[in-house]
């Protein structure tokens, strides 16, 4: 058994599958996710797939909870959002 690290409890019980801040993916590899979401570092805590309903263009580089499907790649060995919905996230009313 796994249990969450510190600050990793809120998100798993909000309604987001996954919180950070988008970024694009550059891959040349097929069926690459096209995006992650990233920790204040720049670290990929999540890769992203928009479902084909979803832009998620306008969310680039802003802080987002993201609510879908939740998964796993192997290869990259990070988590995988299938993005059903993006909620922006206004990071002054974090405390």
């Amino acid at each position: 058994v796994v249990a969450p690290l510190d600050g990793a409890t809120a998100a798993i019980q909000s309604p987001s599958a996954a919180v950070g801040t988008l970024r694009p993916v550059v891959s040349r590899r097929p069926g690459a996710p096209q995006f992650a979401l990233v920790d204040d570092q720049g670290q990929v805590l999540t890769f992203v797939t928009a479902t084909p309903d979803v832009n998620l263009q306008p969310y680039l580089g802003r802080r987002v909870g993201i609510a879908g499907s939740r998964g796993y790649i192997p290869e990259f060995r990070r988590p995988h959002v299938t993005a059903g919905r993006a909620t922006p996230l206004n990071e002054r009313t974090l405390r």
